[in-house]
């Protein structure tokens, strides 16, 4: 089993990523309530990808988040948590290329 420094190179990473994620997404979201309280010049279509857009990236935040709860905290550190593909590796693979690719 590998000690603990390794762990914390492995897992630290992904962690603070997700910290600054969540503070990415909070000044999203300001700009979002800005923007959807402000005067709508903008086309509905326009509005229309402008709001799925923030709720893409919110199920994102949503998955990521779980996924270092499950992987942190229910799998606390055991490796083999690490070896098994959880599914919401895969969803959070599929919400990202939706936002990159859209």
């Amino acid at each position: 089993m590998p000690d603990h420094a390794s762990w914390v190179g492995l897992l630290g990473p992904p962690f603070f990523g997700d910290l600054v994620a969540f503070v990415l997404y909070g000044l999203t979201t300001a700009q979002m309530l800005v923007y959807a309280r402000g005067p709508h010049r903008d086309s509905s279509a326009f509005r229309s990808v402008i709001y799925f857009l923030w709720t893409i990236d919110t199920l994102h935040l949503v998955i990521a988040t779980y996924l270092g709860y499950h992987y942190l905290i229910t799998g606390r550190v055991r490796s083999q948590f690490l070896q098994h593909v959880d599914w919401s590796i895969v969803a959070l693979i599929i919400v990202t290329v939706r936002r990159v690719g859209h």
